[in-house]
């Protein structure tokens, strides 16, 4: 187990290149029409969100609720053919994800916002079937799906998280993940926290950082500096030098 695109458990020599929602700056978010675009640009993986609909199925949307003129409507409460009836387009299925992934060859950084243990269960499983585990990191903010897929010893997995305040070391040997993800989008400072001891901690303890999202190249610079293990932009365009 382990994927091939992104370091842990010491300074990489370069962080990958993740082109958030898909490369959203490029073409619609969580398509895969955008990720071509993204792969063209420099993005050597993709960062995906994936919720469960009534039916089952885990798609490629952002949020859990659509809005159907002024009512919103959960997307755990629709079928696929619903969503794709309310937002007049088809949203992309899991499987759709991990073929598009496999035919450009990039990583895949599946967030799954919402899903079941027996969705969870089927992606995994499809993962496994179709020999891409070293291109798929199942990453989420419920610690719940981390734990649960992280636990099966499959697919490697990464925790979300938002408050600067948390131990990650601790969540994440607790959880069984490899990688964590600081979310500081709204405090960009916080990247000096993470240089030295911090980070130098998880990489003793065998895991990798994973950048919040910016465009900054500056902000990028200060990350690579750090040690993360993936820069993560709606741009892969913006990347200074591709980090060469």
């Amino acid at each position: 187990m382990g994927v091939s695109w992104m370091t842990s458990g010491q300074r990489p020599a370069k962080p990958s290149v993740m082109a958030h929602r898909g490369g959203a700056a490029l073409g619609p978010e969580n398509s895969v029409d955008t990720f071509a675009l993204a792969a063209a640009a420099g993005a050597n993986s993709v960062e995906v969100d994936l919720v469960q609909t009534a039916d089952g199925q885990l798609v490629m949307l952002h949020d859990a609720f659509l809005t159907d003129g002024d009512i919103w409507r959960w997307v755990r409460d629709l079928t696929l053919d619903e969503i794709t009836e309310v937002t007049g387009k088809r949203p992309g299925t899991h499987l759709d994800l991990l073929s598009s992934c496999a035919e450009l060859g990039i990583g895949l950084y599946a967030e799954v916002k919402a899903a079941s243990a027996e969705s969870l269960d089927r992606l995994v499983a499809d993962i496994i079937e179709q020999g891409l585990n070293e291109l798929v990191c199942v990453a989420s903010f419920r610690a719940d799906i981390v734990a649960y897929v992280a636990h099966q010893r499959a697919v490697d997995t990464s925790w979300l998280f938002l408050d600067p305040g948390s131990d990650p070391l601790a969540v994440a040997q607790d959880l069984g993940c490899r990688f964590v993800h600081p979310c500081f989008d709204l405090m960009p400072d916080l990247v000096d926290l993470m240089a030295g001891e911090w980070i130098e901690r998880l990489w003793n303890a065998g895991l990798g950082v994973v950048s919040w999202n910016t465009v900054s190249p500056e902000l990028m610079a200060k990350m690579t500096q750090a040690g993360v293990a993936a820069i993560c932009t709606d741009d892969p365009r913006v990347v200074p030098e591709l980090l060469d």
